[in-house]
């Protein structure tokens, strides 16, 4: 349920009466929800980019590889880290790294799979991190949590682990008449549609309630600060 926390980061970085300047995005781009919306709430922000690929030729690009790279020479007033957790196998150092690279009374803005299938891009070692594993591990680099929760729904939950596919928030809101069809031949698009019509209508016998429970939870969110020691 990405979209919801999309929806709490715009919340957040909106109501900063001081709007962090210098920003570090992990293993994201500029096509991440995140930035899209730093790009419009400060439009004057100055975003880098850190990551093992660049696939849109973002501009302030970094290479730097969570498993094995150092601490940065850099730091930022706001870390921004999403979905990245599951794609790396060196956690320690991910932690280090990341805790590395933001100032003090900076912010730190984490979220990654709770409970997600296995997927690429580049690579997929782990998941089912909870909020509480990933807040103890900034905590004992010196960090305030400020906010740490889940995020899901039992229809969410069922759609990502029975069905097998990231619903949208039109398709977990109306699963059988928000279809996004993807690309491919006609016979093979229509296909696919009517293979999915089953699962889809088994769907809406779960409750899209939003759930902060860690047993249906997709999604975990920490906010962290760097306090002054």
């Amino acid at each position: 349920m990405r979209f919801l926390v999309t929806r709490e980061f715009t919340k957040w970085f909106s109501g900063l009466a001081s709007k962090p300047i210098n920003i570090a995005i992990v293993g994201g781009t500029s096509q991440d929800p995140e930035v899209i919306e730093i790009k419009r709430i400060a439009p004057d922000a100055n975003i880098n980019y850190f990551g093992i690929e660049n696939p849109f030729l973002d501009t302030n690009f970094t290479h730097l590889n969570l498993n094995n790279s150092s601490q940065t020479s850099s730091k930022y007033d706001l870390v921004i880290c999403s979905q990245v957790l599951e794609h790396v196998w060196n956690i320690e150092n991910t932690f280090k790294v990341l805790a590395s690279m933001v100032i003090t009374n900076g912010f730190l803005w984490f979220n990654c799979p709770t409970s997600n299938m296995a997927h690429g891009s580049p690579a997929y070692f782990s998941a089912g991190y909870t909020a509480d594993f990933i807040s103890e591990n900034f905590k004992m680099r010196g960090f305030t949590i400020v906010e740490s929760r889940h995020y899901g729904s039992k229809r969410y939950y069922f759609m990502t682990h029975a069905l097998r596919f990231w619903a949208t928030e039109s398709e977990h809101l109306r699963p059988l008449t928000s279809y996004n069809f993807q690309p491919g031949s006609f016979l093979g698009v229509i296909r696919k549609f009517l293979g999915d019509l089953p699962g889809r209508f088994v769907s809406l016998f779960y409750s899209k309630t939003s759930l902060s429970s860690v047993e249906f939870a997709t999604e975990t969110l920490v906010l962290a600060q760097l306090r002054e020691s």
